[in-house]
């Protein structure tokens, strides 16, 4: 337990200028201390008996569970957290089909029925900011209270809402390649999969990009320069293509796109636009040409396939977009140039 000094607790003057008769008066009337402290937590606090009803909840519930804080008899958790609190006649839960996989109902039954202590538990619910809803996520952790020959269960509420979104963000950032803010080689043949499974019954365009010449670029002008034509190659490429379109950095200067729901003139399109720009952006920093070669592949999201074995194919075609003089896009019957 980490102790606070006098100087933490109160303010350094206040607490030690005080007379030491206030430092030892007792208090005259500890419940209202206690039920104070309860109701003005900054955590949630909900106590539950054994008939699921609740019998207490603290001002944080009221305020972000959206309920009076008049308690009925009758007000179960349940209605709380997932029925209307509109109307306390034919009342009846919008998810009884999902009573077993409640993850509150289950821990209360195991605190009241069996005693035990729960913890680490995770939670997320619509709850009321004004007149707001706001999705948030809570820790929950519960115990059993043992009162005057009855069992109840308590659960306490930490809102680790802000702890989620970093986490959301921090997992945003490990499917990416940190360099160029592109899908990482692992998320994109994810990503690529999840086009590929059953429930998905479209097509999509497969496109493969590889730089021309970008050895003689890093040799001539250094590491330093290899990495901003590639950063805006990424920045250039991804404001040129769709929501629901990808791109990821597959290795070194090599590039896959995927376009859902979109042919090969109309994926060609797009990769030309970037090339375009990509050139004249770096027209006036370089002495010469800076230009990719392109594969492309029509996909049907039905057919059996896989990830790998559809980039091994836009590779092979990418062979032949090198043999033919690069800078140019290759499909299986046609060939775009770049100009």
């Amino acid at each position: 337990m980490v102790s606070l000094s006098v100087s933490q607790q109160k303010g350094e003057h206040d607490f030690i200028n005080m007379p030491a008769q206030q430092h030892d008066k007792p208090i005259e009337n500890p419940n209202t201390l206690f039920y104070n402290a309860f109701q003005n937590a900054s955590n949630g606090i909900l106590i539950v008996n054994a008939d699921m009803n609740i019998v207490f909840a603290n001002n944080y519930m009221f305020q972000n569970f959206g309920f009076s804080s008049y308690l009925p008899g009758n007000l179960t958790f349940c209605r709380l957290f997932t029925g209307s609190l509109s109307s306390n006649i034919g009342f009846q839960c919008r998810h009884t089909q999902d009573c077993e996989n409640c993850v509150i109902r289950n821990s209360l039954y195991k605190i009241i029925c069996y005693g035990t202590a729960v913890e680490g538990i995770t939670f997320n619910h619509s709850c009321f900011t004004g007149k707001k809803e706001k999705l948030k996520w809570f820790l929950i952790n519960g115990n059993p209270l043992f009162f005057d020959n009855g069992i109840y269960g308590m659960l306490t509420f930490v809102d680790i809402t802000l702890y989620k979104h970093k986490e959301k963000q921090l997992l945003k950032r490990l499917e990416l390649d940190l360099s160029t803010h592109t899908l990482n080689k692992h998320s994109l043949l994810k990503n690529i999969d999840g086009l590929l499974t059953e429930g998905n019954k479209g097509y999509f365009t497969l496109c493969m990009i590889d730089f021309d010449c970008f050895k003689k670029l890093n040799d001539q002008h250094g590491h330093i320069m290899g990495d901003e034509v590639l950063k805006k190659f990424s920045q250039i490429s991804r404001k040129n293509i769709r929501t629901n379109d990808m791109i990821g950095r597959y290795g070194g200067d090599e590039f896959i796109f995927a376009f859902p729901d979109t042919g090969l003139e109309e994926a060609a399109a797009i990769i030309i636009r970037i090339q375009k720009q990509v050139k004249e952006y770096f027209s006036n920093l370089l002495p010469y040409l800076i230009s990719f070669s392109a594969s492309m592949l029509h996909v049907n999201a039905y057919q059996t396939a896989t990830s790998t074995g559809l980039i091994n194919q836009v590779d092979k075609l990418m062979y032949q977009a090198k043999e033919h003089g690069k800078n140019r896009i290759v499909t299986i019957n046609k060939e775009y140039q770049f100009f």
